[in-house]
């Protein structure tokens, strides 16, 4: 890992960080949009109603998860991995 490879934005983050960073956000993508399906094809509406809170705050954490990253990878100097 020592001889790996650094992106040239200045702050000496690694690819494997990106890449890491890459995942989680893939991962929260497909959270949402599986959490999606679930809700309309097999959850009750009665369950839905009365978890209403806590499925909006799982929306608004993944969602903020993949605008961070996507923000962060955006505002980077060097976006070659």
């Amino acid at each position: 890992m020592a001889d790996e490879p650094t992106v040239g934005n200045g702050n000496g983050l690694k690819k494997a960080t990106w890449r890491s960073r890459r995942k989680m956000a893939f991962i929260s993508l497909a959270w949402i949009i599986l959490e999606t399906l679930l809700l309309f094809f097999v959850v009750p509406e009665s369950k839905i109603l009365v978890l209403k809170e806590p499925i909006s705050a799982s929306y608004y954490v993944m969602g903020g998860i993949v605008a961070a990253y996507m923000g962060f990878k955006s505002f980077s100097k060097d976006k070659a991995e």
